[in-house]
């Protein structure tokens, strides 16, 4: 095969370090992977390792105008966004703060220390917004939640549009799309994007059975976003069947997903569709991220 001389190729360094490069590389579509009558959209294979850094441009064309460098910024965050916000914060020069709830694991913690993020742990998703208005009633400039309606706009122009373009092209019609609780906004988009085409597309958001179910994507109702869509369906699932399609999806595919996205690709699976339809799962957070997890549930028993 012919080869462009050296001139002519992209450089990976320039893509990475220009804020254009930033762009076009968060702009790069995932891939769906099928798993018997269902398909995975693999958010995991973001730059960011999940679905928040969908989410990030909405920083970019806020109403006040950018961040400068420089300025004091604050936003309320689940573990995943916070990390998204984190690597968007460096490459701007913005000094953010994070409040974060749910689910923190000793990874997050380690890595938002690597990316130099302040951040205070909160007990829900609406302390979490108090603390960041408090802040920034002190002058620092209040950024939205990257988990909220404004950023299901966003979900629904991106990753609604690959999905749609996607299904199209295979021929098939969706009959669920499934996803953890964290993921409402996510969800919301798709959905938004696939119902003009495929009106019977059923919502599929997948909660913790109880308080000790609780994951990282997965969070109680106190730490969940809310999601705007109609017809919703809720599932109760817990810590156990998520470290078992953790543990199965690595064995089957090769795929180290999230306990949370690997259980939304079970569920997708198992489930009954009629002939010609498929079942999505949002499949989001990198695998390596949850290590400590698996250890604490190897001390608890929990079946892998």
């Amino acid at each position: 095969m012919l080869r462009p001389p050296p001139a002519a190729r992209p450089s990976l360094e320039r893509e990475m370090v220009t804020p254009t490069g930033r762009q076009s590389l968060l702009a790069r579509p995932t891939p769906l992977l099928r798993l018997g009558t269902a398909l995975l959209k693999l958010e995991v294979l973001r730059p960011g390792a999940g679905f928040d850094d969908r989410a990030l441009p909405l920083w970019d064309a806020l109403p006040g105008g950018e961040v400068p460098a420089g300025a004091q910024a604050v936003f309320a965050a689940s573990a995943g966004a916070a990390l998204a916000a984190a690597g968007w914060a460096r490459a701007r020069g913005v000094k953010l703060t994070a409040f974060v709830h749910g689910a923190l694991l000793h990874e997050v913690r380690e890595t938002l220390g690597i990316w130099r993020l302040p951040w205070e742990a909160a007990p829900s998703r609406e302390a979490a917004l108090a603390l960041a208005a408090r802040r920034a009633a002190e002058g620092a400039r209040l950024l939205p939640p990257l988990d909220g309606p404004e950023a299901a706009g966003i979900f629904e122009r991106t990753l609604g549009a690959e999905l749609l373009r996607d299904l199209q092209e295979a021929q098939l019609s969706p009959a669920l799309v499934v996803a953890p609780a964290g993921a409402a906004a996510a969800l919301a988009g798709a959905v938004r994007a696939l119902r003009p085409h495929f009106p019977g597309v059923q919502p599929v958001l997948l909660l913790p059975r109880a308080s000790g179910d609780e994951l990282p994507e997965l969070p109680m109702a106190a730490s969940a976003p809310p999601i705007d869509i109609p017809g919703v369906r809720r599932e109760a699932v817990t810590r156990a069947e998520a470290a078992q399609a953790r543990a199965a999806l690595a064995r089957e595919l090769g795929l180290l997903a999230g306990h949370a996205g690997a259980l939304a690709a079970q569920i997708a699976r198992r489930s009954a569709v009629p002939a010609g339809s498929c079942a999505v799962a949002l499949v989001g957070s990198a695998g390596e991220r949850e290590f400590s997890l698996d250890a604490a549930n190897a001390a608890a028993q929990v079946p892998p």
